[in-house]
């Protein structure tokens, strides 16, 4: 119940902080968007084969839409239940799959309702790790990746929102709450006047052919399906940090925001309180869950906030 209360006030406090002006989303497109990420979902028995160990999401996309020029989703899990003659993995059927690699080797597939089915021969044995690695491309058609405008901020942004089953419109994953990768990373390659946030702490940044920079994100904290995450578009990077007692470290508070040169001075304060909900919530009913990583803020034109670890 305090970690709910935690995740809760810094929801409200992320949304009140970031609410852009009407101006800035179309109100009924956003409604239906929401209530396409409620419901239930049937999950295929061939999901409960294997366990998740590690994502990696490879992704080539710009801020002016939502196609993935190209894309690299690699997957590392254990073999769970009887050997293995069949992988299963989840992605939107308007993504088209390319080619598909088990440990190294090209896979005979389908992709049908937004499944792909990957034939072995011979099986995985009961207790094998295995490597997956699908590659993508394509323009979703879901609302687990979203493109838009910030009138009001003059801003153009590519952004991720995979609650509560949508981390399938754009990689291809397990979508199974029980069964959380022990880490991931997230490349974003997009061009070079962009910058591009994610989960995690920020390792690098490699020029790629093409006036473009690729954005590598990783982080080490169990997460799920639905938390892996990117936005795009030509941030400014403030940052700060904060410095709960307890531990002799600080931690970073690293703010993705809008390029406009009035965004920042406008919202600074409210910015500028965030060590203290840290600090304060630390106190009070623990130290913040992911200190030795990173608080994160990217802001993006969904007419509320979203927590996606990180």
């Amino acid at each position: 119940m305090k970690n709910l209360f935690v995740l809760l006030f810094v929801t409200i406090f992320v949304n009140h902080l970031f609410a852009q002006k009407i101006s800035d989303f179309n109100k009924p497109n956003f409604e239906n968007k929401h209530f396409e990420t409620t419901g239930t979902k049937s999950v295929n028995s061939l999901l409960d084969n294997y366990d998740v160990k590690f994502y990696k999401i490879e992704v080539d996309v710009t801020n002016t839409s939502k196609t993935i020029n190209s894309g690299i989703g690699t997957m590392y899990a254990q073999v769970v239940n009887n050997p293995l003659n069949t992988i299963l993995l989840e992605l939107i059927n308007s993504l088209t799959v390319d080619s598909v690699l088990v440990n190294g080797v090209n896979k005979t597939f389908t992709h049908t309702n937004d499944e792909i089915t990957i034939n072995l021969s011979p099986s995985i044995a009961l207790g094998d790790f295995f490597t997956t690695k699908v590659y993508y491309h394509g323009t979703s058609s879901g609302s687990g990746i979203g493109n838009g405008n910030s009138f009001s901020w003059g801003a153009q942004i590519t952004w991720t929102l995979s609650e509560s089953y949508h981390a399938k419109d754009w990689f291809p994953c397990k979508q199974v709450l029980s069964d959380k990768a022990d880490s991931v990373q997230v490349f974003i390659t997009c061009p070079n006047t962009l910058k591009a946030g994610s989960n995690g702490l920020l390792t690098n940044i490699v020029p790629i052919a093409g006036n473009k920079l690729r954005y590598e994100w990783k982080s080490n904290y169990p997460i799920n399906y639905y938390l892996p995450s990117f936005s795009v578009s030509d941030y400014q990077e403030y940052n700060i940090y904060a410095h709960p007692a307890g531990i002799t470290d600080s931690i970073l508070i690293q703010n993705y925001l809008y390029s406009n040169s009035g965004y920042l001075p406008y919202f600074k304060a409210e910015i500028d309180n965030t060590p203290l909900f840290i600090e304060l919530l630390s106190e009070k009913y623990g130290m913040y869950p992911f200190k030795n990583e990173k608080y994160g803020h990217c802001v993006a034109p969904i007419g509320g906030g979203m927590e996606h670890q990180t």
